[in-house]
């Protein structure tokens, strides 16, 4: 693995990234993922984690992503935070757009920037469907769809030991979303839903706790919801 040719490579591709305030590039996530996967092949991956996951309109996410290599070791990191409703990407996929941005400031440390780290004023100037999933958006398939470009990202950013964070490919925290919105729009089939996806389940509280807390409150929700209407019935 020669970091040197991957920086030089994302430093090509920047003629055609995104353009900044005062002429600056930004290379956009999906392309720095290819590089990234080209020169590391298995022996480095990505890894994300849901830090603070609010569900309602105005409540930030924040997202923390890692590059391990194979020993585990730490290679670069990258948080992003997104508030949930804030325009047009927030308002139906502010999850997998902050998750999509902390791989993007991962990789950043690694060099694949095309040499530009976007301060947050810049990015505030940046049209974010082209530099962040846009709508049809990154991330989940439940609810939303997801653009080419973040569905390559996201694919091609799997770990190369997927019991972690990246569980067949997919993100633990993508799978929590489906679950939440599964036992939100099925009160009724909560209990099956989690037996039968037990497996998941644990996945999400060892790897996604701020998903798992959210998933919690709205079964206590649910289960208080069912109590009060029985109670009303007799």
């Amino acid at each position: 693995m020669d970091f040197a040719k991957m920086i030089e490579a994302a430093r090509a591709e920047n003629a055609n990234g995104i353009e900044m305030r005062r002429g600056k590039k930004y290379t956009s996530v999906a392309v720095r993922v290819e590089i990234f996967r080209r020169h590391c092949g298995s022996e480095l991956g990505v890894e994300t984690e849901v830090i603070q996951w609010g569900s309602e309109k105005g409540s930030p996410i924040v997202v923390r992503a890692v590059v391990r290599d194979t020993a585990g070791n730490v290679i670069g990191s990258g948080y992003a935070e997104e508030i949930r409703g804030q325009g047009q990407v927030n308002s139906t996929s502010a999850l997998e757009n902050a998750e999509t941005s902390a791989i993007g400031r991962a990789l950043a440390c690694l060099g694949l920037s095309g040499g530009e780290f976007a301060s947050a004023k810049e990015m505030e100037a940046v049209d974010r469907k082209a530099a962040a999933p846009a709508e049809p958006a990154s991330g989940s398939q439940s609810a939303t769809s997801r653009s080419q470009a973040t569905r390559q990202a996201e694919k091609q950013a799997g770990a190369p030991d997927a019991g972690k964070s990246i569980a067949h490919g997919e993100p633990v925290i993508e799978r929590a979303k489906r679950l939440y919105i599964d036992l939100r729009d099925n009160p009724e089939q909560q209990a099956e839903a989690l037996r039968r996806q037990a497996d998941l389940v644990e996945a999400i509280k060892r790897e996604a706790p701020g998903a798992w807390a959210e998933i919690e409150k709205l079964i206590k929700t649910t289960q208080a919801e069912q109590a009060a209407a029985k109670e009303a019935a007799e």
